[in-house]
């Protein structure tokens, strides 16, 4: 079991060994436009990965008529809830979430970037420097997790196609073509 969240870490755990990874997906092409733009356009992620455009789960979080926690004086609300302190009173793994909750920089926003944009802003700015480092990151991390869980929707073997499409990942080197 992943360290840090434990029913959270059990559940990817049990869904990521009920499908061998070579049933899972056949790849054709190895791009991160055919592989991942989808998965990272999907609503799950761009729950978090726009919140710097002001997205309504930003607006929910900041809105000063019904604000859920008040942002202190001189800080900016991205900063704010881009810090796991701030987030985790509410999104914890005993609340559904995985632990150490937080939103991503705003140099992680990928709303309406093409898949070369997309790519560019996720290799250049993830600290995973080389290509297996940010396999493991997109494959383990558990917030990341989280999202592609809750993907489980498009059908059986969703976290294997996933892995299986990180591994295929040209773009892990970062060459985003």
């Amino acid at each position: 079991m992943r360290q840090g969240s434990s029913g959270f870490a059990e559940e990817i755990d049990q869904a990521t060994t009920t499908l061998n990874v070579q049933d899972a997906v056949e790849i054709v092409d190895n791009s991160f436009s055919a592989l991942l733009n989808n998965i990272f356009h999907d609503a799950k992620c761009l729950n978090c990965h726009a919140m710097a455009s002001n997205n309504q789960t930003f607006q929910q979080h900041t809105n000063p008529n019904a604000p859920r926690f008040t942002i202190p004086q001189g800080q900016s609300s991205i900063q704010f809830i881009s810090n796991v302190d701030n987030c985790s009173g509410c999104h914890s793994s005993s609340n559904g979430f995985a632990d150490n909750w937080h939103a991503p920089p705003s140099n992680m926003n990928w709303s309406g970037k093409s898949a070369v944009q997309t790519c560019t802003t996720a290799v250049n700015n993830t600290i995973p420097q080389t290509p297996e480092q940010m396999k493991h990151h997109l494959k383990d991390d558990l917030l990341i997790q989280w999202a592609i869980n809750r993907m489980g929707a498009k059908g059986s073997g969703w976290n294997q196609k996933f892995n299986a499409w990180v591994d295929s990942w040209n773009g892990a080197d970062k060459n985003c073509d």
